[in-house]
């Protein structure tokens, strides 16, 4: 007779589906979305660069580039922490709070900057 411990993968699958519904992990997609969405538009209106080399590469390739290397930025970030969250709740909580903020933070000063000089 086996005996069987542990989540199954249907368990686990349901409980990542609903973890990605917590509000970090809909507020950090909002957020990088809100960020990729804005810098499109304010570098097609010569209104603002990407100061990220590599994503700066890639807007030069064109907005389908860019899109593709901002999302892989973060989307697989926010899938990774819904995984793991049933096992270390308040460790992920706290990490995505803390970037949200980091992000936040970098973002007003990068921004801040090409907007209102240094």
């Amino acid at each position: 007779m086996a005996v069987s411990i542990g989540v199954s993968k249907v368990d686990r699958s349901a409980s990542t589906a609903v973890a990605l519904l917590s509000w970090e992990s809909i507020a950090l997609f909002v957020i990088c979305t809100a960020d990729m969405l804005t810098t499109l538009w304010w570098y097609e209106h010569g209104m603002a660069k990407e100061s990220n080399p590599w994503l700066a590469f890639c807007l030069a390739k064109g907005a389908a580039w860019f899109c593709m290397a901002k999302c892989l930025n973060y989307v697989p970030v926010i899938v990774v922490a819904a995984h793991y969250r049933s096992q270390f709740p308040d460790l992920v909580a706290f990490t995505l709070r803390f970037v949200i903020v980091a992000y936040l933070s970098i973002y007003t000063v990068f921004v801040g900057v090409q907007f209102f000089g240094r």
